[in-house]
């Protein structure tokens, strides 16, 4: 499958701080009393800094930090994983693109009461065959934990097999004539509605001396898939917990 991008108008918006507690958080007195009941001081709040937000040329770049109270180890720690998964984004931030390259990197952030979360996606263009890679990052800014995919298996591994046999299934119904190379949990979003799943399929090439397929699949949480169109990432029912930042990320801009 070949990858058509629409080019993006020309923007530069940078150094953008925003405190997520007091925008419209999808935050709810239920949750407050039940951290409370916990033990939890649900004094604390968090932020979402955007240390690099630029549109130039065909290039999207969403580059986010988190920010919590006091800093502390794990935060660091998650923020440099971020900064890691963006990698070389500085190189298309002065011309949008390296020859006939541009970079999409977009940024899908969440908050409420206990987590500070944002999904990522990642590509490269021009390419043939691939949507990107999408990765997840979570804190926990009560507790001062970071929450990964290997810690899944324990708070939602029966679930999350039901879902894996149930996306196969899908896609042998939906693409009875491609033939699946395996695929791999990449991300994931705790969200009031239900947990939100990630997946990246791959698919064998469809000729001889093409490149292996992968693509993007989203696991809503009524238990749908839908397939990334590589434009916007979307995610179900827990849609509307997306925050909505000024200026607007890539995904609330309409494009």
């Amino acid at each position: 499958m070949k990858v058509k991008k629409l080019p993006v108008a020309v923007l530069v918006l940078m150094g953008v701080c925003l405190c997520l507690a007091a925008c419209g958080t999808k935050s709810t007195a239920n949750q407050a009393s039940a951290l409370e009941s916990e033990g939890v001081d649900t004094e604390k709040t968090a932020e979402l800094v955007m240390a690099t937000q630029l549109y130039v040329g065909d290039s999207i770049i969403e580059v986010p930090q988190f920010a919590a109270g006091e800093s502390s180890e794990v935060l660091d720690s998650v923020n440099a994983k971020i900064l890691e998964f963006a990698g070389d984004y500085e190189r298309f931030t002065e011309t949008g693109a390296d020859g006939e390259e541009w970079l999409e990197l977009k940024c899908y952030p969440f908050l409420d009461d206990k987590y500070i979360q944002v999904v990522l996606t990642r590509a490269v263009y021009p390419n043939y065959g691939t949507y990107g890679k999408i990765a997840s990052f979570c804190y926990d800014y009560q507790e001062d934990k970071e929450y990964r995919l290997e810690d899944l298996a324990d708070i939602d591994g029966e679930a999350i097999s039901n879902k894996e046999g149930a996306l196969i299934a899908a896609l042998g119904e939906k693409e009875p004539e491609s033939k699946i190379d395996g695929f791999e949990l990449s991300a994931f979003t705790f969200s009031h509605m239900g947990n939100i799943y990630f997946y990246s399929v791959h698919f064998e090439p469809p000729e001889i001396g093409d490149p292996p397929e992968n693509v993007l699949y989203v696991c809503n949480t009524d238990g749908s898939y839908e397939m990334y169109n590589n434009k916007i990432l979307h995610f179900g029912t827990g849609e509307n917990e997306l925050l909505n930042m000024e200026p607007p990320l890539y995904y609330a801009r309409g494009v």
